[in-house]
């Protein structure tokens, strides 16, 4: 049997001879060269620079054929034994005009309005096609410098088709089972659908690193998504741009900057952007796990900046500006499940063209009971249009700094360890809170465990036998009996709220709830 050699492509050149000045559709020159490169085993193909016109679509000839216009995929790698790359400097591939998407009548060709939604009849849709697909590659596949524009405004738009929008195959970039796959300076835009997609369905939560690297790329002004992945491990993002989802001529849900799905472990993204996104910048599903979003900007102009429900999503030295509502939070304050965020800046005074998604008098961490067991370490959180937020699933904070130049009140819960620092002009309720550490609280110093109560347990001798007894802290002895059930004959509370002319503390001389309780240690006036 003989091995494949890898080969060299010029798309330009004869047989193929794409065009690169966009006045003839070049899309058979790009099906006809990547099919040569596979069957060779891989190779390079050379896109020289210049605009190439693609895309083109099959109409149904009669019904039941599964589709209405059946748009076709521009550029395939599939089952290539070697390293393939794709050298696409100064390249750009514009999607054709006209071409039709959404709910079409087969027969007559004209746009379909479903009578609703969802519609998933497959008899009705128009597909566009993508653009480059990467998929089943035992060899390396690098990608670099392809600008793919979806020409979203040109396309002819039928009825909706899906949910929600018009959720049909026109995309950039899709990857399917990627394994060391690289997309270097990729601009993909305007696209009905996605502008980048990576897709590992079959993916476990044991599967073995599989890595998708991305580079310096752009996926901006996207129906659908400007990254989506769906399941997979090890997916990198580095310096690049997932913004504007849903901002040119229509929208499809979520219409989000990155969406997360599936069994998608192991994603990092760094010195990136989220940002004018319709939807969320980031939205991450509960059945994803281990992403770290690290030196990046989140604005919400319409939408949260992020929306995650996975485990052990770790935000990093970023900016997430905008009212979030949805978090991970953990069954308990240390499962490790729960959101962690590590030197953040979460705040509404960051903006972007002088929007931020927060109503005013609203909620800037809108978590509620969900936020158990989140974690904030050395966090900055402002706010000048909303309140600082709700946590009453109580948050873990630790050195952070929460400060509210607006009026109103706020309910941060938590339990604050090491040095905080609270500024307000409204108000927040610390009675259901810890503090660990030393807090001041517009500029006064808290007491540590002001309301709730420490206590050290000890079995005594009382001489005909033992029993236990509690040395407790408490602005009160009822309210630490309380706390604890009652007071054993014995019990002794020293008093963290001490007043001249008070007392030191109380002794229990009467077991029972809350039992009989006497000062001593009276304190001069």
């Amino acid at each position: 049997m003989t091995t494949p050699i890898p080969i060299t492509i010029d798309v330009t050149a004869a047989p193929y001879s794409a065009d690169n000045t966009g006045v003839s559709n070049s899309t058979q020159a790009f099906i006809d060269a990547s099919a040569a490169l596979c069957a060779a085993g891989g190779g390079t193909l050379l896109i020289p620079p210049g605009t190439y016109t693609v895309g083109r679509q099959v109409r149904a000839t009669q019904s039941n054929q599964g589709y209405a216009y059946l748009g076709e995929d521009i550029i395939t790698l599939s089952g290539c034994s070697h390293p393939v790359v794709i050298e696409g400097t100064g390249a750009t591939l514009t999607l054709a005009n006209g071409l039709k998407f959404g709910s079409f009548d087969w027969s007559t060709g004209t746009a379909y309005t479903p009578a609703s939604l969802p519609f998933t009849d497959a008899n009705y849709a128009a597909s566009v096609g993508r653009m480059l697909v990467v998929k089943d590659n035992p060899g390396h596949v690098v990608v670099r410098g392809l600008e793919l524009n979806g020409n979203a405004s040109a396309l002819s738009l039928g009825g909706q088709w899906g949910s929600s929008g018009y959720d049909l195959a026109a995309d950039g970039i899709v990857v399917e089972n990627a394994d060391q796959v690289a997309l270097e300076r990729i601009y993909s835009h305007h696209h009905g659908h996605d502008g980048l997609a990576a897709y590992d369905v079959t993916a476990s939560a044991n599967s073995p690193r599989a890595p998708l690297s991305l580079l310096l790329c752009r996926s901006e002004y996207n129906a659908r998504a400007a990254l989506f992945w769906q399941g997979g491990n090890g997916l990198q993002a580095v310096d690049c741009k997932f913004s504007h989802s849903g901002r040119a001529t229509f929208a499809t849900a979520p219409a989000v900057g990155v969406m997360i799905k599936g069994v998608a472990r192991n994603g990092h993204f760094l010195n990136s952007e989220m940002l004018n996104n319709v939807g969320e910048g980031v939205l991450a599903s509960s059945t994803a796990a281990d992403i770290k979003v690290e030196r990046c900007s989140l604005v919400g102009t319409t939408a949260a900046p992020f929306a995650v429900s996975a485990a052990r999503v770790h935000f990093v030295d970023s900016t997430l500006a905008g009212q979030s509502s949805v978090v991970r939070a953990g069954v308990s304050q240390a499962d490790g499940d729960a959101t962690r965020f590590s030197g953040c800046w979460l705040t509404d005074l960051h903006k972007y063209n002088n929007q931020v998604f927060i109503s005013t008098g609203g909620n800037l961490l809108n978590w509620g009971a969900g936020s158990l067991g989140v974690q904030m370490d050395r966090c900055s959180v402002e706010v000048a249009t909303g309140v600082l937020g709700q946590t009453n699933g109580a948050i873990s904070a630790s050195n952070c700094r929460f400060r509210q130049t607006s009026s109103g009140a706020s309910a941060i819960v938590a339990n604050f360890h090491g040095d905080t620092i609270f500024d307000t002009s409204g108000s927040n309720d610390l009675s259901t809170s810890l503090i660990l550490g030393r807090m001041l609280f517009n500029s006064a110093e808290q007491l540590q465990y002001d309301q709730m109560q420490r206590r050290l347990r000890f079995y005594a001798n009382t001489g005909s036998g033992g029993r236990m007894q509690s040395v407790g802290y408490c602005y009160s002895a009822t309210a630490f009996a309380s706390a604890f059930g009652g007071g054993t004959k014995g019990d002794i509370v020293y008093n963290t709220a001490p007043t001249p002319g008070g007392y030191l503390g109380w002794v229990c001389t009467v077991t029972g709830t809350p039992g009989t309780w006497k000062p001593f240690g009276l304190i001069a006036s």
